[in-house]
């Protein structure tokens, strides 16, 4: 069947036997940034194959697999993935004037400050070290932001759930995660001190981005580490987003689509 995105375009999708609605192309699912080059390598990095697929009947199969010869959750309206690029992923890459000001405009919704930054380097789905083992698969920080005297790692959701039973013991939750592993790796982050010419420590932030507003837990309290919790409503309402108008028609149309 075919439905109007958030531009009123027509395009194609099937449901899934729970009523989960998937386009039949990937980028159909995305807020795009023309920069005529090939497809970003973070988007090339998702596009592996779903374990999902049997979630669809037989007979719409043929259909998803239509464009990559495979599914990919990618695909899904439910997917956190395609919302995360949609927005961090067109900020980061964005000119660095861009970059810094949205910066600015989201710390400063969060409770981080305010005042623009120089400088801002954002990256998505990037596999740190373990934090308790230092072996090389640690977890997947869906976004990081980082700025001269600022590094903030997010954790993005949508309709899943924070997975718990994380670390070597199965006893922690993926914000504990996130802040044991800035506990141990964060302070190797430094910058110069303009004043001084000396190193001195960035400071430290996780966020937490949901549909619906989550308390911040007292298991996510750490001394020198700031841990935040926001919903995508505010994060896709920021005026300084380089497509903040098609983001908030985007935001609107997937949780129109969303079964919760």
């Amino acid at each position: 069947m075919h439905i109007s995105d958030w531009n009123g375009h027509p395009i194609e999708v099937v449901e899934s036997r729970g009523g989960v609605p998937a386009v039949c192309r990937h980028y159909s699912n995305l807020l795009r940034v023309d920069r005529g080059t090939a497809e970003p390598a973070e988007i090339a990095q998702k596009l592996y194959r779903s374990k999902h697929e049997g979630d669809f009947h037989p007979g719409d199969r043929n259909s998803l697999k239509s464009y990559l010869g495979y599914y990919t959750d990618l695909q899904s309206l439910h997917s956190e993935d395609a919302i995360t690029w949609s927005v961090f992923g067109t900020v980061a890459k964005s000119d660095e004037a861009v970059r810094t000001r949205w910066t600015a405009e989201l710390f400063g919704e969060v409770g981080l400050g305010s005042g623009r930054p120089d400088h801002s380097d954002i990256t998505l789905w990037r596999r740190v070290p373990h934090p308790q083992t230092n072996s090389p698969d640690g977890p997947e920080i869906d976004f990081s932001i980082s700025t001269e005297d600022t590094l903030l790692i997010g954790e993005s959701k949508w309709t899943s759930k924070l997975a718990r039973g994380q670390g070597i013991h199965r006893d922690l939750d993926q914000i504990e995660m996130r802040l044991m592993y800035l506990e141990r790796y964060g302070r190797t982050t430094s910058v110069l001190d303009k004043t001084t010419g000396l190193p001195r420590h960035k400071r430290l932030a996780v966020l937490l981005v949901l549909i619906d507003p989550v308390p911040v837990s007292q298991n996510w309290m750490r001394e020198d580490i700031t841990t935040l919790s926001t919903t995508w409503e505010r994060v896709c309402a920021l005026k300084s987003h380089p497509f903040t108008d098609e983001l908030g028609r985007y935001y609107r149309w997937k949780l129109s689509l969303t079964r919760r």
